[in-house]
């Protein structure tokens, strides 16, 4: 080895890496050899493993290259596959299950030379490795002094989790200000309150469906990004038409939501497999206790926690990026519009009908409340 403890073609890219594309280098503890390099916005390529070993020295360390895998993907909120970066000589270019290794001394993969262009560019031979070593550390100095230790640690939040619960708590507080406003001023307002009602926090056991909601929401910001957003539409949509059309008093509030959104993170960890790993399985069983909460405290509103995963699982199929979503996915299409014909039908032919529902599951209802109230 070196003095600098790595070949110069690692540094290469260490450079290119971490300079030109952002990446943060991650030193793990166990393996302070390792080159680790993480990026959570990225998502095809959220954490690389740089090295220069052979395939069969690399076979060897799989088990332990996966362990630590794991253990970066929980820290960031995010699923990949090993994504290996090897400048080793012998090395090739292969992809299977769990391990996807790119070889830049084999062929280099399509969606990797999209994402990075630049990469095979800067491996030059140099008559002065360690002078060059020396230009690199440098860059790799400067660089490091540039990035920002927040944007950094932004980066490893979960932002759409983050939007989605104060998204709720701001349709929270319209809820209760419309409910403190009067019936004359409301309008058309109380067409939505069915929909409203699904994220009211009007009791302390709605209040304890909080968590519940963020632990599932953070589960699905891992495995969906900005999907979840549409996930948690989803399913706060087709609780509240089930809540419409069955007539059901009361709201199931976001239990509909986190519930819905748990299955929809079940579903993606589900077909990759990744609940063989004890971590995932652990990570799932902290996360069971709060849903379980969230359905004991769904006041009876069974069919709008049935609507909400219905909802939830349709939309997950609709924006997912695995191979099964992908392939599955102009059947959930055709499902969400079989079920809008359906809802549409049903309310063309039953004339008034869907109105006197509608306001069984909750709107005039709330009118007469308020107007009671003023002339009190």
């Amino acid at each position: 080895m070196e003095s600098y403890g790595i070949s110069l073609k690692e540094m290469q890219l260490l450079a290119y890496f971490i300079a030109e594309k952002g990446y943060t280098l991650v030193a793990i503890q166990q393996r302070p050899n390792d080159l680790w390099l993480v990026k959570a916005r990225n998502r095809r390529y959220p954490i690389l493993h740089l090295c220069e070993q052979s395939d069969a020295h690399l076979a060897r360390e799989r088990v332990q290259l996966r362990q630590v895998h794991r253990a970066l993907c929980d820290l960031i909120h995010r699923e990949s596959k090993v994504v290996v970066i090897n400048v080793h000589a012998d090395a090739h270019t292969y992809e299977d299950a769990y391990v996807h290794q790119i070889a830049f001394g084999d062929h280099l993969d399509a969606d990797f030379l999209h994402m990075f262009p630049q990469a095979s560019e800067r491996l030059v031979a140099v008559s002065d490795e360690q002078a060059e070593k020396a230009r690199l550390a440098r860059v790799l100095e400067t660089s490091r002094s540039r990035g920002s230790f927040l944007r950094e640690r932004t980066a490893l939040l979960p932002r759409y989790a983050l939007i989605l619960c104060a998204l709720v708590l701001l349709v929270t507080l319209l809820t209760m200000v419309v409910a403190a406003s009067s019936a004359p001023a409301l309008g058309n307002w109380q067409l939505l309150r069915p929909f409203l009602d699904q994220m009211t926090l009007g009791s302390w056991g709605m209040l304890l469906q909080l968590p519940a909601l963020f632990t599932a929401a953070m589960l699905c910001d891992g495995l969906y990004h900005r999907g979840t957003l549409f996930i948690a539409g989803g399913s706060v949509v087709l609780s509240a038409l089930f809540q419409v059309m069955s007539g059901s008093e009361g709201s199931a509030s976001i239990a509909a939501m986190a519930v819905g959104l748990w299955c929809a993170g079940l579903l993606d960890i589900w077909m990759a497999r990744a609940y063989r790993h004890p971590l995932i399985r652990r990570q799932l069983l902290r996360q069971l206790f709060w849903i379980v909460v969230a359905v004991v405290l769904n006041n009876g509103a069974w069919i709008t926690i049935f609507g909400g995963v219905l909802g939830a699982l349709l939309s997950a199929l609709c924006c997912g990026k695995g191979s099964f979503q992908r392939n599955v996915r102009r059947h959930a299409f055709a499902a969400v519009a079989a079920l809008v014909t359906v809802v549409g039908i049903w309310m063309v032919t039953s004339a008034g009908e869907w109105q006197a529902v509608w306001e069984h599951a909750g709107a005039v209802e709330h009118i007469q409340d308020y107007t009671a109230y003023d002339q009190n």
